[in-house]
């Protein structure tokens, strides 16, 4: 058994333990439509344009990661002013560069960016050299071409199993007002959505404002035929 897989499992494991923490803690709290841990909502990429970085909400809200914030609802000050436009965020950034301006990845600053990455921590999405990234996004480009002419996201496990065993999909957090922002986490998968202009697309949920539980419905309803 490789150590990948025992991840997989131990954080399997971990994320059934906090979804059930998670829902049971929300509806005690919130009631029957409370927000669940790693619900899936159904939201227009075009209608989420802010970015909140990970740091930010993890610092303010004690989280451990992105993935951690599922389902956690926010009853003190929204961090709004620390907000910023998401075709800003580096990740959104170079691929608006690449697929819409016809940059190289290199010249967009894809390759740069994920070896100073790669320098900190040594491994990252899967790549530990220059080998590995450019045939990363090499696959990201067959990626972007078959969503662009299927016009729609498949699904993570359709495309990497592993991916979707640890949570591929986009995260948004609901702030105050329903207002959508992006986490950073699925930024490549969101980046496609937003530059192909699919009108709808899978999402995992983040943190949510307590004033905007009344609007997850609406995101919950959206689902794709």
């Amino acid at each position: 058994m490789t150590k990948k897989i025992e991840y997989i499992k131990i954080n399997n494991r971990l994320v059934r333990l906090l979804r059930i923490y998670r829902r049971f803690e929300n509806k005690v709290k919130y009631g029957l439509n409370a927000p669940v841990h790693r619900e899936h909502i159904w939201i227009n990429p075009a209608d989420c344009n802010l970015y909140l970085e990970p740091s930010v909400i993890n610092k303010m809200f004690n989280c451990t990661s992105v993935r951690d914030t599922s389902g956690r609802v926010i009853v003190s000050a929204w961090p709004d002013c620390f907000a910023y436009p998401v075709d800003d965020f580096v990740k959104i950034n170079y691929c608006i560069k690449h697929w819409v301006e016809g940059q190289t990845w290199e010249q967009a600053g894809a390759f740069e960016y994920m070896i100073s990455l790669i320098k900190k921590k040594g491994e990252v999405d899967g790549c530990k050299n220059i080998e590995d990234i450019i045939k990363r996004y090499d696959n990201l480009d067959k990626i972007y071409s078959m969503v662009k002419k299927e016009r729609k996201l498949r699904d993570a496990k359709d495309i990497d199993d592993d991916l979707h065993r640890l949570g591929g999909e986009p995260i948004i957090h609901i702030g105050p007002e329903g207002i959508l922002y992006f986490s950073g986490a699925g930024s490549h998968r969101f980046a496609m959505a937003r530059i192909i202009r699919l009108p709808l697309i899978e999402a995992e949920l983040g943190c949510i404002h307590a004033s905007a539980i009344q609007h997850l419905q609406i995101y919950r309803q959206n689902k794709r035929p």
